[in-house]
């Protein structure tokens, strides 16, 4: 393996209702076996469709090996999901249905004081048949539903919990999971006393957009053998990163600048300069102060490399800045042997 030098990051696809303060990023180097963050920022327009997900596409350069490649990565703008640990009260959550015991409680929790509980002080009920409802929320893309649960209900019977997300759009409903005695699972086993454990579910079946609400239906039978009841705390639903999981088949883009070599440089270096566009077109090269020291200009279509003698240059970190039919910039550092 070999440390990645000169690495570039260019975004060459994006959605036209986003402003992209800064859409190139450069380092130096990546020492093998390591990773690097590069930041980019844009600026959400008036009108832009909230919520949406646009895909964004990068081209990566490397001067080590000539490696190039492309990669891409989904944006989601606007709100979704949902994120609540009880502490603030309902925030939007209802409940209803027979024989309905949810509350607020602090008897018990997960974190830090508060959670839902379908029960009194003396437990749940029989013949309950009851519903906690989140808000309706928006599903990013590749999302997963999580939260914390504690219970105490009977071993046998058909005492428990069902996690439900009903699609508002189609007005369907799917149960993900049912949590509590084994009854209801042909079984005599699973049920009692677990403690506080995280149960997390992956909704990718749905779309990103699709409006849901998520339901946890507490339903007991009519045996008067009860218990505390189901303790519900710390729920998420969000998406997880979602990029490119295989090699792209778009084309690779060839950026106006291409990176300078040799970088570091001592005596002269030249640098790729790839303009389609009819004008004319400046490389200027700054110091660290800002001081123009080297400039260059030509008319375009232009491809082809720009050299620029820096022998007469004190060692340090310079600026490249292309200007005219087309904008870019680099860096380039200079070491005097």
């Amino acid at each position: 393996m070999l440390n990645a030098a000169s690495v570039s990051c260019v975004m060459t696809e994006y959605p036209g209702d986003v402003t992209w303060l800064s859409d190139s990023a450069f380092v130096d180097s990546i020492p093998q076996g390591s990773t690097e963050t590069f930041t980019f920022v844009c600026q959400l327009n008036s009108g832009t469709p909230s919520p949406s997900f646009p895909w964004l596409f990068f081209d990566i350069i490397s001067e080590t090996a000539d490696y190039q490649s492309c990669d891409s990565l989904r944006l989601t703008v606007g709100e979704t999901g949902i994120s609540n640990d009880v502490e603030s009260g309902v925030a939007g959550w209802t409940h209803s249905g027979t024989g309905d015991l949810w509350n607020i409680s602090t008897a018990d929790s997960h974190s830090p004081d508060h959670s839902w509980h379908c029960g009194d002080s003396d437990g749940y009920n029989p013949n309950m048949d009851c519903g906690l409802f989140s808000p309706e929320l928006i599903l990013a893309p590749d999302a997963q539903l999580s939260f914390w649960a504690a219970f105490d209900v009977a071993i046998y019977g058909t005492d428990g919990l069902y996690v439900i997300v009903n699609d508002l759009d189609d007005s369907s409903s799917d149960t993900l999971d049912y949590i509590g005695s084994g009854g209801a699972l042909g079984m005599d086993v699973r049920g009692t006393g677990t403690g506080w454990c995280e149960w997390s579910y992956d909704l990718s079946s749905w779309e990103a957009g699709d409006n849901i609400q998520v339901e946890f239906r507490f339903i007991s039978d009519d045996n008067s053998d009860t218990g505390t009841g189901f303790y519900i705390d710390d729920i998420s639903i969000q998406g997880a990163y979602t990029g490119s999981t295989e090699i792209s088949t778009r084309s690779l883009l060839i950026p106006v600048l291409g990176l300078p070599s040799p970088n570091p440089a001592s005596t002269c270096f030249s640098v790729p300069v790839n303009i389609l566009s009819q004008g004319s077109w400046n490389l200027s090269l700054y110091d660290i102060s800002g001081r123009l020291v080297l400039s260059r200009e030509g008319q375009s279509p232009f491809g082809d490399e720009v050299e620029m003698d820096v022998s007469h240059l004190s060692s340090g970190v310079y600026f490249l800045r292309l200007s005219g039919s087309a904008e870019a910039a680099g860096k380039l550092v200079l070491l005097r042997q």
